[in-house]
């Protein structure tokens, strides 16, 4: 098992990059989209309407539920 994960995790992963110099805050998604090295800006595979509802609960004072 940890064979196989060590050798798709490429595949089925995101590696996630905190951008300081280029866009200070700001994250970048690596991985693989159609099997090549591509960035995503926002979240992969998320349409805008869920990122508005993501964006809008972020607004809610649940952090303390979690």
């Amino acid at each position: 098992m940890g064979e196989w994960f060590d050798q798709n995790i490429e595949k089925v992963a995101f590696r996630l990059e905190l951008r300081t110099k280029t866009d200070p805050g700001k994250f970048a998604w690596h991985g693989l989209e159609n099997d090549k090295q591509h960035a995503f800006t926002t979240d992969p595979y998320t349409g805008s309407w869920r990122r508005f509802g993501i964006g809008f609960l972020s607004l809610l004072p649940i952090e303390s539920q979690l």
